[in-house]
C-alpha cells in the first residue's frame, strides 16, 4: 500500500518555530494528527465492510506506534480481542477479516482497507497537515515563539 508522504512549504518559517520545540512536541503533534487523518479511513472501511453480524465493522479499529527516533506509524486494522455471539455462536472477526481482504478459494476479496485508504487518502493528509501546523504552531507560541 502507498504511504502519505507531506511536503511543507514556508520552510525558513518552519525551521524557525521548530527551534522553540521539543522532539515530543513534534511527535505529539504527528500522533494527533495521524489519529485525526485516519478517521475518514476507518469510516470509510466500516462503510465498506459487509454486514452479517456486524461484529466486522465493530472490531475495525486504529493501533499507532511511536518509535524512539519520533516517527509515528499508524496502523490500520482488526482488534485481535475482539469476539462476539451471533446466532448462539462465537464470531472473531479477526478470522475472516484478512480472507474478506484478499480473497480465498477462488473469491475475489472486498479490498476494504485499500479501497478506503484510496477514497480518503487526500482528505486524509489535508486533515494531518491542518492538525501538525495546528498542535506545532500552538506548542511553539507556548515556548516562546513570535508569529
Amino acid at each position: 500500500m502507498d504511504g502519505i508522504t507531506i511536503d511543507i512549504k514556508g520552510i525558513a518559517e518552519t525551521v524557525e518555530m521548530l527551534e522553540y520545540l521539543k522532539r515530543s512536541s513534534i511527535t505529539k503533534a504527528l500522533r494527533r494528527g495521524e489519529n485525526k487523518g485516519s478517521t475518514p479511513m476507518i469510516k470509510e472501511a466500516r462503510r465498506r465492510m459487509p454486514v452479517r453480524s456486524g461484529a466486522a465493522k465493530r472490531a475495525l479499529t486504529r493501533k499507532q506506534k511511536t518509535y524512539p527516533n519520533g516517527s509515528v506509524i499508524t496502523v490500520l486494522g482488526e482488534k485481535r480481542s475482539a469476539m462476539e455471539q451471533y446466532k448462539g455462536k462465537t464470531v472473531r472477526p479477526a478470522k475472516y477479516i484478512a480472507p474478506l481482504e484478499k480473497g480465498h478459494d477462488g473469491v475475489a476479496g472486498r479490498e476494504v482497507f485499500k479501497g478506503s485508504f484510496d477514497a480518503t487518502k487526500s482528505q486524509a493528509e489535508q486533515i494531518i497537515i491542518s492538525t501538525v501546523i495546528e498542535v506545532i504552531t500552538a506548542d511553539a507560541i507556548k515556548r516562546g515563539y513570535k508569529p
